[in-house]
């Protein structure tokens, strides 16, 4: 029998149906040597969904070829390499419900709010109670085609929550994380510091660390006269006296009227000597 007898009889093709295939030297050298099959007998044959063989495809695991270009075409894949990358995801026939029954069992019930009624009955049917598509597919007046649709799309829901649970789980562990921290930090609110070699309470180093670029209520030219001055922060400003203000170039009483308003409020006065005013604050 000639190789071209050979590949047809293989592919169960006319020549004038496979005048694609022919034309590939490489595909005809691998069709003589391998065992081609139809993609839907494939399925068919192993209870495969067409999904997770596409899968396999369109990541490269899989070769696939055609016997035309145009819609329709008939396609085929080769079975020993199909079946190898199917065995070594636990998704053949006979290791599919003995790797994943376990697994779907535990996390079914906490999933069913996920899972539509239908995807509920085939999976409990067919994980289970380990019965086969066809089965499944005549208690259901479907077709194994779509029982096999509602099974991957099922799997795939199981799947996600597995992976929500999982995420959630590493969320709560944050959150106690961030919880222990901030409950640290609440801790030091009223412990005292060191400063100078002396300790004050910790609001009053934040309101004297304050800068003045940050202090609401300072207008644009108060905020420049202090910058050249270089007067950066409340600490620096209460130094001062108020005649010393005055004497800054182009710093005059309406600026300085501004100035005592925010001191005041923030409990400080001018002329103040910081290291007296931190032996006093000390605890």
């Amino acid at each position: 029998m000639k190789q071209e007898e050979i590949i047809l009889e293989k592919l169960g093709l006319s020549r004038r149906g496979a005048l694609v295939i022919l034309s590939n030297n490489e595909l005809c050298e691998r069709i003589l040597n391998e065992t081609p099959i139809d993609i839907k007998v494939f399925c068919d044959k192993y209870e495969i969904s067409r999904h997770r063989l596409d899968t396999l495809i369109e990541k490269g695991f899989v070769s696939i070829f055609f016997n035309s270009f145009n819609q329709g075409a008939k396609k085929f894949v080769f079975e020993e390499e199909a079946l190898s990358h199917l065995r070594h995801l636990c998704y053949d026939k006979g290791n599919q419900a003995k790797q994943i029954q376990s697994i779907v069992r535990l996390i079914l019930v906490h999933s069913e709010k996920n899972l539509r009624e239908t995807e509920q009955v085939v999976l409990r049917e067919r994980l289970q109670k380990g019965k086969s598509f066809e089965d499944v597919s005549l208690e259901l007046g479907l077709t194994r085609g779509r029982v096999m649709e509602i099974f991957d799309r099922g799997m795939r829901k199981v799947l996600h929550s597995l992976k929500y649970r999982k995420n959630l789980s590493d969320l709560v562990q944050q959150k106690i994380t961030l919880e222990t921290e901030i409950n640290f930090l609440k801790s030091l609110r009223h412990t005292k510091y060191k400063t100078q070699n002396k300790t004050i309470k910790n609001s009053e180093i934040v309101k004297l660390s304050t800068k003045l670029v940050d202090v609401d209520g300072l207008s644009v030219r108060a905020l420049n006269l202090l910058k050249a001055a270089e007067i950066c922060t409340i600490g620096d400003l209460i130094q001062y006296d108020k005649g010393d203000m005055l004497k800054f170039r182009n710093f005059g009483t309406k600026a300085l009227r501004e100035l005592e308003e925010i001191v005041e409020n923030m409990g400080f006065r001018f002329g103040t000597n910081l290291n007296e005013y931190l032996k006093k604050n000390n605890g």
